[in-house]
């Protein structure tokens, strides 16, 4: 039986020469709500001085449901994982660490965590900047700018265009952001276009600080045609199928990251005819008899467009069958030879269905892509999509028989991610479940994460491949060091990219795309630092069959499973720099081994194992990389 110490949980080890005693009563117990960034609750306790450890049981919102919550070699404790303005109960035990006997438990002692904060207030009113006239439901976010970072929950200015936000005390950016139909520009105060050139507001305890806003009006839109033509395969105009312009993806994830908003909704979402559920619709309608449309959309703006009917198979711009590599459409004039080529929907009776969500069991809309695997599968099998329901539900039918990698990608706010059972956020087309479409596959249900955006820096870049040429439809994702996904991307037609809101501090971003070897690298976001690049070289020259162990990683790394808290199964994620032994067990919490997960020499890579807790009661539970010198433990949590 294997055990190890935690910094926190310190798990009992065999100690030679110890007192046989039954441990004492804990008495005293005193908990407190702490102020500060994040909420915690104190605990202290006495004891007599011995060979104990301490049990800490908690109970959430009442004193009947208490559950062991960690242990600690001292008679204190500090509980990280509360609330704000929800109440918790507590209770104590020793324990001999020799015997493993468990004292009575101390009193219980009831805790509220604390909202009352040191903290100010930032007032304001907002303004067109020529004339007085006072703009209402104007978006107000602050950002801190500390070594932990966040942006405030938003406010929205009143009928005379003012507002009042209630923060802790700290340095803070101001950002006013008009409604979408607005004809005023967002703008950060005082009168800077980014946060680079921002004025930062001093709050300071019990006192209000005024940042008013006078906002400018954008230029006024003016609208160009575009035209094209719709046509079978083999020539023959289509009459009545559907066109589409929509938000490009670069613009949508930018939109998701600097306003803290899903974008493309309201107006902007449509079900489109033989296509789906879009999101960022800004043009739409079905061509004419000879198969000809005329779009209206805004001039300097980029797109993607789709074309569908039904009895044929729905592309994007320029016989794109993956939307990802959807290629950019950039409208400075009226424009023409915009024109579609679809293909019949194949014989073939074979389906894929299944929803796209996250892991609370939410739908997420999504475009859904099908890639063959691996490459010249006979019969030949071809890159399909379709676009799910408002409920993330899909279909795509009439599929060749084929072995396929299914990658989910959601419109905003959400990061690409691939089919694998039980999985969620697998960002790696070789980490992946392939499905054989044959007959109907149900249930293949793509499991995505969200993307948290706390932060000021972009990260830009470009991808290519080892011989230079870039690559289009890369998918950038960046993580922290705690596995958090903060920023997600995809390059466009010249392999360049960006990625927004990042914060500071390491963080690893992470390139792919299918049929390349995927790469990755850390950087360092220093403070106040509002754009950093970082370029990424992917493996191969074209897609070709790769293996999970070609990610190469700059690091030993453990990752924090996911999902977490799970039940009964969660991923766990780790990286291996180099050829070596590598150990991942899982101990509960009394460091006894519940699961040996791997134990073998592996080659360098990104790996990921799958933990199934069927047999296992709820609680917490420890899972330990072992991998040469490296050493890791991550907790996690299984609720039934």
């Amino acid at each position: 039986m294997k055990r190890f110490l935690g910094l926190t949980y310190v798990l009992l080890c065999g100690l030679a020469g110890v007192y046989a005693q039954n441990p004492p009563t804990p008495t005293n117990l005193v908990g407190q709500s702490l102020p500060g960034n994040h909420p915690e609750v104190s605990l202290t306790w006495q004891v007599p001085v011995g060979p104990w450890s301490f049990k800490i049981y908690r109970s959430h919102a009442d004193s009947s449901h208490f559950e062991l919550e960690g242990w600690s070699h001292s008679p204190s404790y500090r509980d990280h994982e509360v609330l704000l303005a929800h109440t918790y109960y507590y209770y104590v035990t020793s324990a001999n660490d020799s015997t493993h006997a468990e004292s009575p438990r101390s009193n219980i002692t009831q805790v509220t965590v604390s909202t009352s904060r040191p903290h100010g207030y930032i007032n304001g009113t907002i303004t067109a900047d020529v004339g007085t006239q006072p703009i209402a439901n104007v978006r107000i976010r602050v950002f801190r700018l500390s070594l932990e970072p966040y942006w405030s929950a938003p406010t929205e200015t009143n009928p005379s265009g003012q507002y009042q936000v209630e923060v802790d005390t700290g340095t803070y950016f101001v950002k006013a952001e008009p409604p979408m139909n607005s004809p005023y520009g967002a703008e950060w105060y005082d009168d800077a276009p980014t946060p680079s050139s921002a004025t930062p507001v001093r709050v300071n305890e019990g006192l209000s600080v005024m940042a008013n806003f006078g906002l400018a009006r954008t230029s006024p839109t003016i609208l160009a045609y575009v035209h094209g033509v719709v046509r079978s395969s083999t020539g023959a105009p289509l009459a009545g199928a559907s066109v589409v312009f929509m938000r490009t993806m670069q613009e949508m994830n930018f939109l998701a990251a600097t306003t803290g908003l899903p974008p493309g909704l309201g107006a902007e979402a449509r079900i489109i005819p033989g296509l789906g559920y879009a999101r960022g619709v800004v043009w739409y309608d079905q061509t004419n008899g000879f198969g000809e449309y005329y779009a209206h959309v805004p001039v300097g703006s980029s797109y993607i467009a789709a074309a569908a009917t039904n009895g044929y198979l729905p592309e994007y711009f320029n016989n794109n069958s993956d939307p990802t590599q959807a290629d950019i459409i950039t409208v400075r004039d009226d424009t023409s030879g915009i024109d579609f080529s679809l293909s019949v929907y194949p014989s073939t009776q074979n389906s894929v269905r299944g929803t796209v969500r996250d892991s609370t069991g939410q739908p997420v809309p999504s475009r859904v892509i099908l890639f063959p695997k691996p490459p010249g599968t006979q019969p030949p099998a071809t890159t399909r999509f379709v676009h799910s329901d408002t409920l993330g539900n899909y279909e795509i039918s009439n599929l060749n028989t084929g072995v396929y990698n299914v990658l989910a990608v959601p419109y905003s706010n959400f990061v690409a991610s691939f089919f694998k059972e039980n999985a969620y956020g697998v960002i790696h087309w070789q980490q992946s479940d392939s499905i054989v479409a044959s007959g109907l596959l149900t249930n293949i249900n793509v499991g995505v994460v969200p993307v948290v955006s706390p932060g000021l820096t972009r990260i830009t870049g470009g991808v290519t491949a080892l011989s230079g040429i870039p690559i289009t439809g890369s998918r950038l994702v960046v993580r922290t060091v705690d596995g958090q996904t903060v920023g997600y991307g995809v390059s466009d037609g010249t392999g360049s990219f960006s990625i927004d809101a990042v914060p500071t501090g390491q963080v690893t971003v992470y390139g792919d795309r299918n049929g390349f070897t995927a790469a990755q690298g850390t950087i360092v976001i220093p403070p106040n630092t509002y754009t950093i690049n970082s370029n990424i070289v992917l493996g191969g020259n074209g897609p070709t069959l790769l293996e999970e162990e070609s990610v190469l990683p700059c690091a030993f790394e453990l990752h924090q499973s996911f999902p977490n808290p799970f039940n009964p199964a969660t991923t766990i994620r780790y990286s291996v720099q180099e050829r070596t032994r590598v150990v991942l067990k899982v101990f509960n919490i009394l460091g006894e081994e519940v699961a040996s997960l791997v134990d073998e020499v592996q080659d360098a890579g990104s790996k990921s194992v799958r933990f199934d807790a069927s047999g296992l009661a709820s609680g917490v539970y420890f899972c330990r990389l072992e991998a040469g010198s490296f050493a890791n433990t991550k907790k996690m949590l299984l609720l039934r």
